[in-house]
């Protein structure tokens, strides 16, 4: 990341969720997932410039609802993987495993 700019504002996370009209634990998910807006972290604090905040609202502005939506990212790329079990009490994570122990994937 670069340097805090001087000139701007900066926003704690209540804050800077009230700027866009969220709140900051939408902004908390987005920051573990990855998703714009880009903040600085300073110890234990998460601060956000308010230009930056500014050029993420404009990034997801639209025209029309049939605009491609570029700013989010689809569940379907988050889970490319199928996450459904196909026998009653086996987890929908772990690899399946014979009796003996041998695995089946």
């Amino acid at each position: 990341m670069s340097e805090i700019p001087h000139s701007s504002r900066r926003h704690r996370s209540h804050s800077a969720g009230k700027h866009i009209g969220m709140s900051s634990s939408w902004l908390a998910k987005r920051r573990m997932a990855g998703l714009p807006p880009a903040y600085y972290k300073l110890g234990k604090s998460v601060i956000y410039d308010e230009d930056e905040l500014d050029r993420f609202l404009a990034a997801c502005r639209r025209k029309s609802t049939s605009e491609p939506d570029g700013a989010e990212q689809k569940k379907t790329d988050r889970y490319p993987i199928s996450r459904t079990a196909t026998e009653p009490g086996e987890s929908k994570f772990a690899p399946k495993v014979c009796r003996d122990g041998g695995r089946l994937d």
